[in-house]
């Protein structure tokens, strides 16, 4: 059994167009509940095509974002196999959880580092959209499969940069 606890913290979808209908937010135990369904369907569909990489993008720095991105990784590397599963976490600021002490955003680091999440500093999203091609080998998305599951891009901002990146 495992219990996550966020606290003090609550997203919001209405920062990034199209975040609402598209991502998954994680709040309240109906949003843990629809991750869980998410994450299974993401297995099922895995165990009938073998061969893709899954790619599950997380956004925000901060405890719930940090802990999210490890337990998703966690789960899927156990279910999936290490090779098969690509995360990205990422946070608009330069730094892990800036508001808590050095230490602990060491320790975040290290324990992202150790489960091969990929962590884009500096890197505001700014609209999700549903793709209308397949997946690239550098998808950063809910579930970069073919054959009816969805694809979605991630359109960032990266910080100090005049353009907006497309992150597929």
């Amino acid at each position: 059994d495992y219990l996550v606890l966020g606290v003090g913290a609550e997203a919001n979808l209405d920062l990034a167009a199209g975040a609402r209908e598209h991502a998954l937010a994680f709040n309240t135990l109906d949003d843990v509940r629809a991750l869980e369904h998410r994450l299974q369907d993401i297995e099922d569909a895995y165990a009938d095509d073998r061969g893709d990489t899954v790619s599950v993008a997380v956004v925000g720095g901060g405890p719930s974002g940090v802990e999210l991105a490890a337990t998703v990784s966690d789960r899927l590397q156990k279910s999936l196999g290490t090779g098969a599963v690509r995360v990205t976490l990422y946070v608009a600021g330069a730094d892990l959880m800036e508001s808590f002490a050095p230490e602990a955003r060491d320790v975040a680091r290290e324990t992202l580092a150790s489960k091969n999440i990929e962590v884009l500093y500096n890197h505001r999203v700014e609209e999700v959209v549903k793709a209308t091609t397949g997946p690239s080998p550098s998808s950063s998305s809910e579930d970069a499969k073919e054959g009816g599951e969805d694809v979605y891009e991630l359109r960032v901002q990266r910080q100090g940069e005049g353009e907006s990146v497309r992150e597929t």
